[in-house]
């Protein structure tokens, strides 16, 4: 199509969310039935890739792009992706918060569980917060008087009476202090762990699940909280690196991914691969997660 100013007109193609139209990974398909979903696809296969960096870690998301809603689905939701899509804006924010840890935080970094004795139980969610942020000014106050800046972290409450789950935190925060002063800054018990941080090959990837995962709460209470300023991960998107005849061939034989994730990341090993089928459209969708290796990639993996 082409403009007033005789250019070609980009197509605007529609935002939507891809994690919400899986139907079910080819691993569950048979091979007649990847060679069907081949050749069901009729739309025009114009794919995006997507990729996120945060710290050591890095997402490739591959998926198809259209300018028409109808063209991605449009069947009745069933009970069960009713349910499944009430629960997308929780992976959503659970995939963004693993992303925002591994951006700002590093080795040798804190993380520490904090506990409430019972002459310091908050009678709510908001004294609660009251709570930590008394404590990260307190943490505050001490590096302004080293000459540090002040504290990044990230941290959840959980608390639920029905579960007898008594109030505590979890907090991920940056090392400059030592652990005996992030201990001794806590006045609201003497019973907390704190021990430094250590990535493994999936990064903070562990620790991120584990500060994400379905918090004990109160409804309607945010899941976390963070400092400001925080590194956002880097995002960009193109439309050269994987094409619909690449989706194919990866789709037929599987091992040619990895060739190609490695053409263009050559120091990163792939930690996690899966590709996904639309039953609608016929077309596939593509995730992998990455390490970057100062060292280089590993050659044996």
């Amino acid at each position: 199509m082409i403009n007033e100013g005789g250019m070609m007109k980009r197509k605007k193609y529609i935002d939507y969310d891809y994690d919400d139209v899986f139907d079910e990974s080819i691993n569950n398909l048979a091979e007649s039935e990847i060679d069907k979903a081949l050749k069901k696809g009729k739309i025009k296969k114009i794919y995006a890739t997507k990729i996120v960096e945060a710290g050591n870690m890095v997402d490739v998301e591959i998926y198809p792009e259209f300018t028409r809603k109808k063209q991605i689905s449009n069947k009745p939701l069933t009970k069960k992706q009713k349910k499944a899509k009430r629960n997308l804006n929780d992976k959503n924010a659970k995939k963004y918060l693993k992303r925002l840890i591994n951006a700002n935080f590093k080795n040798g970094d804190i993380y520490a569980t904090f506990t409430c004795d019972d002459n310091h139980l908050p009678s709510d969610i908001d004294e609660a917060h009251k709570i930590m942020t008394l404590y990260i000014k307190r943490l505050n106050y001490e590096r302004k008087k080293r000459g540090l800046g002040k504290t990044k972290y990230v941290y959840v409450i959980e608390y639920k009476p029905s579960a007898k789950i008594r109030w505590h935190f979890h907090a991920i925060m940056d090392g400059a202090l030592d652990m005996d002063t992030v201990e001794q800054k806590w006045k609201a018990s003497r019973r907390n762990q704190t021990r430094r941080v250590a990535e493994n090959d999936d990064g903070l990837d562990e620790l991120s699940n584990y500060l994400g995962k379905e918090p004990v709460r109160e409804k309607h209470q945010k899941r976390w909280s963070c400092s400001l300023g925080l590194k956002k991960p880097k995002e960009r998107k193109n439309h050269y690196m994987f094409k619909g005849s690449h989706v194919k061939k990866i789709v037929k034989e599987q091992n040619t991914l990895e060739k190609k994730i490695y053409k263009f990341f050559p120091d990163a090993n792939i930690r996690k691969a899966e590709i996904f089928y639309n039953n609608y459209n016929g077309l596939f969708y593509i995730n992998v997660r990455l390490k970057k290796d100062e060292k280089g990639r590993k050659k044996n993996e």
